[in-house]
């Protein structure tokens, strides 16, 4: 199944994504944030982007749906798709996994600071860092070139035993990475 196929199935799922998109407007307390999803999805949920993996339309099928306006990124996993993603109409564009990560079943390798400080040499636009980057890493991958980081488990703390009454301490673990990373 080609991916405009793919996607169109995919459209049969909107009334289904409609109380979802209802549910991300009303807890939705940061401006200006891209959501992560089919471009569909963005343009009925009125949301300010959308980020692209490897695997989703392209950039040019995203624009195509979305228009002008709308925030569009990218995930990279390698200097070709880097170079590649260059040559779109992406506003920003993600690098990684920096380190290893934990957080994806099949991550793709990792590329390090290297791939990093060699993509802002030549950057025309954002670069957003993605994959194992905790409190400890922040600030050096910040100082390798990246312009913002995409974090999960520096943010969410899994806790050693997962049940109904599991608590993580999300407030503090993101009070925490914002000292380390603005000091």
């Amino acid at each position: 199944m080609n991916r405009i196929t793919h996607y169109f199935k995919s459209l049969l799922l909107i009334e289904l994504w409609q109380g979802l998109i209802l549910t991300m407007r009303l807890i939705r307390h940061i401006e200006d944030v891209p959501f992560d999803a089919h471009g569909a999805v963005v343009a009925l949920g009125n949301f300010d982007g959308v980020h692209l993996g490897q695997q989703d339309l392209t950039v040019a099928e995203a624009r195509e749906i979305l228009g002008p306006d709308k925030i569009i990124g990218i995930s990279t996993h390698s200097q070709d798709q880097f170079l590649a993603a260059l040559d779109t109409s992406a506003d920003y564009i993600a690098i990684g996994p920096i380190y290893p990560t934990t957080t994806k079943e099949n991550p793709s390798p990792v590329v390090g600071l290297d791939l990093l400080r060699d993509a802002k040499s030549i950057a025309d636009r954002p670069l957003v860092a993605i994959g194992g980057i905790n409190h400890a890493r922040a600030k050096e991958v910040l100082a390798a070139g990246a312009d913002s980081l995409a974090v999960i488990s520096a943010l969410y703390p899994w806790p050693e035993v997962l049940d109904l009454t599991s608590k993580p301490d999300i407030v503090g673990s993101v009070r925490a990475f914002l000292e380390v990373v603005t000091q």
